[in-house]
């Protein structure tokens, strides 16, 4: 089987925590472009069914580098999940740009990112924040904490503990207090506009109950009369985590054709 990329593993370190990743480079001679992965509350680097992992093989075959990170608590990296803030998880995501930035095989004009879940509305922070990138692609984003804002007004009056962590449990993991408080802060309006000359596609599943076909209607509007490219792609038969097989390959495919295309 003919080699398509090299892979390097990435320490980095951020707010004393290591956070762990892997490069993946192309085999072409640089600069070439690179996307940021940025995953979900939770997550790590592989994604779910190893689709982070198949996605950066498909993309080093066409000339594109690949970051994937373990943000601070997950995966491979250091740091205590249940202390993780919203602030310190856009701040690793952040650490991660940077290193790309750094980089000199890297086109620092072809620069794009990919980001699930939570790891959506992180990705439209840092593309906001940044200026950086040139096309974003998000797979079943989050958009509002509205969804979950009566749990929260519970939460604040209970005063058991152990009715409180589990309340603050999302699929099995609790993260701080102080993460959901900051949570409820988030307004991507605001953030969405200044990413009106940039390209964005959207990929949400049909079946997810998790973030709910409201989450795709905000974007939707949000993305109404500008300037840039917007791509809405909806999978009939998909959950959250894209578990229907040949749907999984055609988010792969539609990813892999947007970045080809817009970076």
């Amino acid at each position: 089987m003919k080699k398509t990329e090299t892979r390097e593993a990435v320490v980095l370190t951020n707010d004393e925590n290591k956070l762990f990743g892997i490069l993946h480079r192309p085999l072409i001679s640089p600069p070439y472009p690179a996307i940021l992965i940025c995953h979900g509350f939770g997550g790590d680097k592989l994604g779910r069914n190893h689709l982070y992992l198949i996605l950066a093989q498909l993309l080093a075959k066409e000339g594109i580098a690949t970051l994937r990170i373990d943000f601070r608590g997950c995966g491979d990296s250091e740091g205590n999940f249940n202390e993780v803030t919203f602030e310190n998880l856009l701040s690793d995501a952040k650490a991660s740009l940077d290193f790309l930035q750094q980089d000199t095989c890297i086109d620092q004009n072809r620069l794009g990112v990919l980001g699930r879940s939570l790891g959506g509305a992180l990705a439209v922070l840092l593309a906001s924040h940044t200026n950086a990138f040139k096309t974003i692609c998000l797979w079943a984003p989050l958009f509002t904490a509205e969804d979950w804002k009566e749990k929260w007004k519970i939460l604040q009056k209970v005063k058991d503990p152990h009715q409180k962590e589990e309340l603050m449990r999302v699929n099995g993991k609790k993260a701080s207090f102080t993460f959901y408080e900051q949570l409820f802060q988030m307004c991507l309006d605001k953030e969405l506009l200044n990413l009106n000359q940039v390209p964005l596609m959207h990929i949400q599943g049909k079946n997810d109950v998790i973030i709910a076909d409201s989450h795709a209607q905000g974007y939707r509007k949000n993305r109404e009369n500008i300037q840039a490219e917007s791509k809405f792609i909806e999978l009939p038969n998909s959950d959250h985590d894209f578990s229907h097989t040949e749907e999984q390959r055609l988010a792969i495919e539609e990813t892999l054709t947007w970045f080809k295309r817009t970076l």
